[in-house]
């Protein structure tokens, strides 16, 4: 009965509020990132021969959707001009209630959907798959989701001006579901790379072949993982059960363990390869080491 009861009352957690200085200040970097990561996706394929549908948007909108050149130039204008809007309603404090409601709820699933559509043009039109576009989503949709569900005390607290000091605007469940969606996605890395060539993915010689193909020489581990093959064998399967592992962090102990390992993950492929996941590091970097907890008890005095 002790551990269901613990179960029970870990699933009451999730509707704690807290003052939202960590969910704004999240929210900001998040649609920075997401600006910055829009800026690359572009129609520079697009006359390359068509692959298989690899976004939700794919199998709902024609085809000649995808094909038109104007597509993004009039999607990233929308998500830019919506996501900066979003990110700074807590400063219309001029504006009263009634017209912040609707506000609080429009302008996150603007920027929801218009993002979404960004990033399936672009992966419609790539001859490749561009991971970094997919941990920004989903934490995006969680904040819509905290937004639309809490927009009238969200709008109360902005036109009254007590927006930053109010405890019950920012519910865990939007905090703990943004670490739950990174760390699943890159648990599903991790064990489809396990479910389809088994540990033996982790042998160490395709470490090698890529660094010797395509790694950067002068990258300190180079020479590390190219000298014995059990060193690249050590790194490439310490990486895929961190990956497969990484589920656990939604336990707070592990979370800024299994954080901070796959930040030196992000970052290593990143400078060996020149794969661009900074977006990603930055994301795990904000919802998986303890600023949560910093910032509740830098606001309790003020709430």
């Amino acid at each position: 009965m002790i551990p269901r009861r613990r179960s029970v009352d870990s699933l009451k957690t999730l509707f704690d509020t807290a003052t939202p200085m960590f969910g704004q200040v999240t929210l900001w970097i998040l649609i920075g990132v997401c600006i910055y990561i829009t800026t690359h996706a572009h129609l520079g394929y697009q006359g390359y021969e068509k692959g298989t549908t690899v976004s939700l948007a794919g199998y709902f909108l024609p085809a000649s959707f995808f094909d038109w050149p104007y597509a993004l130039k009039l999607l990233k204008p929308l998500f830019w001009v919506s996501g900066i809007g979003w990110a700074l309603l807590p400063f219309l404090g001029f504006l009263n209630a009634r017209t912040l409601r609707p506000l609080a709820t429009v302008l996150p699933w603007l920027s929801v959907l218009s993002y979404t559509l960004i990033v399936s043009v672009f992966w419609e039109n790539l001859p490749w798959f561009r991971h970094k576009y997919v941990v920004p989503n989903w934490v995006m949709i969680y904040y819509a989701l905290w937004y639309a569900f809490y927009r009238r005390d969200l709008a109360e607290g902005i036109a009254q001006k007590d927006f930053w000091k109010n405890p019950d605007l920012y519910p865990r469940w939007a905090y703990l579901g943004s670490v739950f969606s990174i760390a699943l996605l890159y648990s599903f890395g991790g064990t489809s790379k396990i479910r389809a060539a088994g540990i033996e993915w982790g042998d160490g010689l395709s470490l090698q072949l890529w660094v010797a193909m395509m790694g950067d020489s002068t990258f300190f581990l180079t020479d590390f993982i190219l000298s014995d093959r059990s060193n690249a064998q050590l790194l490439q399967r310490g990486v895929v059960i961190l990956q497969s592992c990484a589920v656990l962090a939604v336990l707070p102990p592990l979370r800024s363990t299994i954080g901070l390992g796959l930040i030196a993950f992000q970052l290593s492929v990143e400078l060996m390869f020149g794969i661009p996941f900074r977006s990603n590091v930055i994301l795990i970097a904000a919802f998986f080491l303890p600023w949560y907890g910093v910032m509740r008890r830098l606001s309790k005095p003020f709430s």
